[in-house]
């Protein structure tokens, strides 16, 4: 499980899965649902507060809905790929009721993308941090693309510091 206060960061190659990592722990964590586990398992749904540094807020709702529309059915699921190409999905019912679970969910996610801060330095990036976190109580705070922010190579520590704070 997760350790209240800590800071977990996941790197690999680019397309290795860090987004679609987030996604699937965003989902299963605002829905209260693990699809890898039976209802006993359940748990209560957190709210999340999701930065992209790279995907605007529409991408990803199109990834919690793709991940979504596997939760009753694994092989109906919608793969991300799809999402990206309407005509594909042309009346799709699961994608419907992937939709239909996603509003009813996504007032427990807040999605910011590099629109919503004044410049990507850390600095920026934790004071709109603390504004959402004085206005709704979230579970997790997912920063995703973080090696877009300003001179993450040069100050690793001082980020991870000053996030890592947030997180108490």
């Amino acid at each position: 499980g997760w350790l209240r206060g800590q800071l977990y960061c996941f790197s690999s190659n680019s397309g290795g899965g860090k987004t679609s990592l987030a996604v699937m722990i965003t989902t299963a964590l605002i829905s209260g649902c693990n699809p890898l586990y039976d209802e006993s398992n359940k748990q209560d749904p957190q709210n999340v507060l999701y930065i992209n540094l790279e995907q605007d807020e529409t991408e990803i709702e199109k990834r919690i809905i793709s991940c979504l529309s596997a939760f009753n059915n694994v092989e109906k699921a919608i793969p991300y790929s799809d999402m990206m190409n309407p005509s594909k999905l042309s009346g799709n019912e699961n994608l419907l009721v992937a939709t239909q679970v996603y509003r009813l969910f996504s007032d427990r996610v807040k999605i910011l993308n590099t629109e919503d801060f004044p410049s990507l330095d850390v600095d920026d990036i934790c004071d709109a941090i603390s504004k959402q976190t004085m206005k709704k109580k979230y579970g997790i705070v997912i920063i995703d693309q973080n090696q877009n922010i300003k001179d993450s190579d040069l100050i690793q520590e001082r980020n991870a510091t000053r996030l890592r704070h947030l997180a108490k």
